[in-house]
């Protein structure tokens, strides 16, 4: 509660923000008129003789005022923009606070996980309460895929580096803020390497130097003269400087069109990427990973701050030339694309080299920087322990799902320790069994991707996960629930043996698709096979009959429970994991309390 108060408090404080910086812009605009508006009545009088050194000295004063008034205007707005990208993140982050997934913008494509991936349509990865949705957005969809990258890993050292990482990386709520809204300003989604290659690979145009110097003598030339002309009334060959002038404008505006095409197609990229690296490259960071990524960035501070500044002050000059109107009055007066072509040359020579290590490291900073949000956000859940993958090990107090409200979740203790494991999970319908098993395997996953897991204290394996809990049938192909099931399996058996390492596994409701007897023999034998393969996992079922499994020595199966609770003839449930087998069942009471015009009787047999 104490984190929704202070974003409640921060939404209040950047609404007014944006309020003052509407006011600005409006007030900035009405005197660009009253500017704009006195210009021309003073260019009127630069034509009467008595008024017009005085005319034309003040037109000039006051165009000067115009231009600086379009720069400040071009600030304001900028910041305008900046408040409102920020009040949408918090906006956000409140729902993701109140778990009002609605209101929260899909973070991760369902393109992203296939058909059959391990584990990711089985715990809603793909959904509209899916747990990427509580974390910190991914804009470019390359920092997407590495972050569901992580969710596979089972490299023990890398994980604990990167929980290292997000775990710094969570105290700098203002720096990860306004990365994120760089990019959703500045930057494009499909942003990749490749994106940059063009200007990297792009050549500087010859003798720009030699083109530069002598552009400067002509702008002084032509420019020079028509203003002592225009002010003062010197009679100088104005119109001859301004015929070399126009020729020479002609001659750039064909022989630099690449090269300045090349970088504002660029500039995006370097601004954005620039800009967040340069945020990031100023803190002074303990953890590995930050360290290592600072150092990907190859330039020190005050260099790759110049080549910001640098590229934001070319950037912005090109655009102000953006009309047509505006290119010719520059160019022909200051000749504005050479000059700025020389003057991305310069840093262009300096930093070109380094540039092709800064999309990469956007993306892993920025994939860390999702998961130090949650963490932000979250902050009362842990990083757990971890252990090496080849002894199966999961021991959890208070483990609880995140995506479930706080004032809702039912939080439990567990552990699944060793090679070779089962747990029988039974429970009647509505208890909660298969949230749980979600719940188990969600935070496993979340562990190895180095994020932080709802639990107050939580060790375990970084062994591979595989889950099968929402097998669809398939009209359009012709296949059965049933097989669709065992297809499923199939792709579990596969991977296992494949695998060095123990697999976790999680079935839920297994094999409903066919008959007692079948189910009862084919999950005898499945147990055993996963078993022998030295797999651990945990098995769902409201199938009393399964409770013989648990039965049988040469299985190492251990049995939990969900079970409802009665009170004045109606059912609830309290949501609490229990040791040992559920003996009863609920479908009948539960076809009763939803009103079925049915006679029951219990007692009647087959």
């Amino acid at each position: 509660m104490k984190k929704e108060f202070i974003l409640d408090r921060f939404l209040l404080k950047l609404t007014d923000q944006k309020q003052e910086a509407k006011k600005a812009i409006n007030r900035l605009s009405l005197l660009r008129l009253v500017v704009f508006l006195i210009l021309v009545a003073v260019l009127s009088l630069s034509f009467d003789g008595s008024w017009m050194v005085p005319a034309r000295m003040i037109a000039l004063v006051k165009l000067t005022l115009f231009v600086l008034l379009m720069k400040k205007h071009d600030t304001l707005f900028q910041q305008l923009r900046l408040r409102e990208e920020l009040i949408k993140q918090i906006q956000e982050d409140l729902a993701r606070l109140r778990r009002q997934f609605q209101n929260i913008p899909e973070s991760l494509p369902p393109s992203l996980f296939p058909p059959q991936h391990p584990f990711a349509h089985d715990l809603d990865f793909t959904a509209e309460n899916s747990v990427f949705k509580l974390f910190g957005g991914t804009f470019h969809r390359e920092a997407q895929r590495i972050l569901v990258s992580w969710f596979s890993n089972e490299n023990e050292d890398s994980i604990v580096e990167r929980q290292q990482a997000v775990a710094e990386l969570s105290r700098y709520a203002k720096l990860r803020r306004h990365f994120l809204a760089f990019n959703r300003i500045n930057s494009q989604s499909d942003l990749s390497i490749e994106s940059l290659k063009p200007w990297l690979n792009q050549r500087v145009p010859k003798g720009l130097t030699a083109l530069f110097l002598l552009g400067i003598v002509t702008t002084i030339l032509s420019t020079g003269s028509m203003v002592l002309r225009f002010l003062f009334g010197i009679p100088l060959p104005w119109g001859s400087f301004f015929a070399i002038q126009l020729v020479f404008f002609i001659f750039n505006a064909v022989y630099l069109k690449g090269f300045i095409l090349s970088f504002l197609n660029a500039a995006p990229i370097i601004r954005s990427s620039g800009s967040n690296l340069l945020r990031f490259s100023k803190q002074n960071w303990k953890a590995a990973q930050l360290k290592t990524l600072k150092d990907a960035i190859g330039m020190e501070v005050k260099d790759l701050e110049q080549t910001v500044q640098n590229c934001e002050a070319t950037y912005r000059a090109l655009l102000t030339r953006s009309n047509g109107l505006a290119y010719l009055t520059l160019n022909l007066l200051f000749q504005w694309d050479l000059i700025y072509s020389f003057r991305t040359m310069k840093w262009k020579s300096k930093s070109c080299g380094y540039m092709e290590n800064w999309v990469p490291t956007l993306f892993s900073l920025e994939a860390l920087s999702a998961l130090a949000h949650f963490s932000f956000l979250f902050p009362e859940y842990i990083f757990p322990k971890l252990k090496e993958a080849h002894t199966l090990h999961f021991a959890a107090t208070q483990l609880g799902h995140p995506c479930i409200p706080d004032q809702d979740r039912v939080c439990n203790d567990f552990q699944l320790q060793g090679n070779g494991k089962t747990i029988l999970l039974t429970g009647s319908n509505m208890s909660g069994k298969s949230t749980f098993l979600r719940t188990v395997a969600l935070n496993w996953v979340l562990a190895k991707a180095g994020a932080p897991c709802c639990a107050t204290s939580l060790s375990l394996s970084t062994s591979p996960v595989w889950t099968s809990m929402r097998v669809q049938d398939s009209l359009a192909r012709g296949t059965s629930y049933f097989y669709a099931e065992v297809k499923r399996l199939k792709r579990i058996l596969d991977f296992v043996v494949k695998t060095d390492l123990p697999t976790f596994y999680v079935l839920d409701e297994i094999l409903k698709g066919t008959n007692s007897r079948e189910r009862f023999l084919a999950s005898q034998a499945l147990v055993a096979y996963l078993q022998e393969q030295k797999c651990s996992g945990m098995i769902s079922t409201h199938d009393l009959e399964l409770l013989a499994l648990g039965r049988q020595k040469q299985f190492h199966i251990q049995n939990f429970h969900f079970a409802e609770l009665i009170h004045s003839g109606k059912m609830s449930f309290d949501y609490k994991l229990k040791e040992g087998q559920l003996n009863s069942t609920n479908a009948l009471r539960i076809i009763e309390a939803a009103g079925l015009p049915l006679k029951l009787n219990p007692e009647s047999s087959l």
